[in-house]
């Protein structure tokens, strides 16, 4: 605060030294970095300037990349130091010094003079960050204005979702349940001890589509074989249950009472429904791993992640129902415009069938086409033939007979022009 006995509150409790302060009783504010200036407006606190000596610095800056720049490249402040920025300072800079950030964070070294390169994906956080940085200040009026929203935020193209086809599933158990079979030694010890663990857990991922981080988040006691189904803890904390197949339900009772009933867990971790080889909860990070070592054996042109198999099993599921909102329901997104992202094979599909179309309606015409040209051509001939008749009938050098002979022409004439007509149409 403005008497430098402490900050006014954090979290909704005073700070040390906020008791000598004469507004204490009256004292409501969040901390502010430039002093309580709500405060000395609202009931009349003076500021003595000789006691403010740094508040207006900036906390958070520690560690910020937008400061290092500024140092690096703008000369106003080549010779600043991180704790000498302030409120002020933010509120000189202008958009285009954020744009040219922007550009710096493509490519830039790091304090150990390694070479940092940022995706469009990663410029578009450490913008997001910044925008955010700079909200916290402007929206408690410390800072009167926010160049960050005068800045367009990268644009980020979307990327083809990989999953695994139907073949490619089934080659990924196999493996799983039988792709160790071959192996000797240490090797083998480790796969059969692994085995039961590894196929329990990939067998649930495609079967429910639930995240890596609610698979090794389950207890034992989430698992209800009498209704087939599993609580989860979705994001922001809200349980749900998610039910699975047979398929599901063997693997996981061949896990549970085989390898998991074997294994002693250690202190904390007897709850815990998937152990690691060390007896503790298993992380998300060793899922990771896992999946990435099977699938590499399988399909090593595809990046498979825990990730993926959820995405397979959204697809899968989307597939046999046609129903979005409820593979939305049972994948636990809150919106429906990303559930739909896990679907663009289908779109691949109704481009591929369109080109099937396509090909077709294209060989009809060509059909069609070698029709009418060659009626065409029996057309043109009987006109001239028609033509020739009617000019020796013209002429006077046809005889009687040569007019029956005529009539008779041209009624067959009539007549395979009128087959001729039908079958154009």
């Amino acid at each position: 605060c403005v008497y430098q006995l402490g900050v006014a509150r954090i979290g909704g409790k005073h700070v040390k030294g906020c008791k000598n302060c004469p507004a204490f009783a009256k004292c409501t504010l969040t901390y502010r970095g430039s002093g309580c200036v709500a405060l000395r407006s609202t009931y009349g606190v003076e500021t003595d300037p000789e006691i403010i000596t740094n508040a207006d610095r900036i906390r958070g800056m520690d560690d910020n990349e937008l400061a290092e720049f500024l140092m690096e490249c703008n000369p106003v402040y080549k010779n600043y130091d991180i704790s000498d920025f302030t409120t002020a300072d933010l509120e000189r800079i202008e958009p285009v010094d954020i744009e040219e950030y922007q550009e710096y964070l493509k490519v830039y070294k790091n304090e150990d003079e390694k070479q940092i390169t940022n995706t469009e994906k990663g410029l578009s956080r450490k913008m997001s960050a910044l925008r955010s940085f700079y909200g916290y200040f402007f929206k408690r009026q410390i800072i009167t204005k926010n160049p960050t929203l005068l800045v367009d935020m990268p644009k980020l193209h979307e990327k083809a979702i990989i999953r695994l086809d139907t073949d490619e599933v089934a080659s990924l158990l196999d493996f799983v349940e039988h792709g160790g079979d071959m192996l000797t030694g240490q090797k083998k010890v480790y796969y059969e001890k692994t085995k039961n663990r590894d196929l329990a857990i990939i067998t649930l991922l495609l079967g429910t589509g639930i995240r890596v981080s609610e698979c090794v988040g389950l207890d034992i006691q989430d698992v209800d074989f009498k209704n087939n189904g599993i609580k989860v803890t979705r994001k922001g904390g809200n349980e749900m249950v998610v039910y699975f197949g047979e398929e599901v339900e063997t693997a996981l009772k061949q896990y549970l009472y085989t390898t998991r009933k074997a294994t002693v867990p250690l202190a904390g971790h007897e709850n815990a429904l998937f152990l690691s080889t060390q007896r503790k909860r298993m992380g998300v990070q060793a899922v990771e791993n896992m999946v990435k070592k099977y699938a590499r054996q399988v399909t090593p042109n595809k990046k498979i992640t825990p990730h993926k198999l959820r995405s397979t099993y959204g697809t899968t599921l989307y597939k046999e129902t046609g129903d979005i909102y409820l593979v939305a329901d049972v994948l636990g997104h809150k919106d429906v415009n990303t559930t739909k992202k896990h679907y663009a094979a289908q779109a691949d599909e109704r481009r591929r069938m369109a080109r099937r179309r396509s090909c077709k309606a294209s060989r009809a015409v060509d059909h069609d086409s070698e029709i009418i040209s060659k009626n065409n051509n029996r057309y043109k001939n009987f006109k001239n033939r028609l033509y020739f008749q009617r000019t020796a009938f013209i002429m006077g050098k046809a005889n009687k007979n040569m007019r029956i002979k005529q009539h008779v022409i041209q009624k067959n004439i009539r007549k395979d022009l009128r087959q001729c007509s039908y079958s154009v149409y």
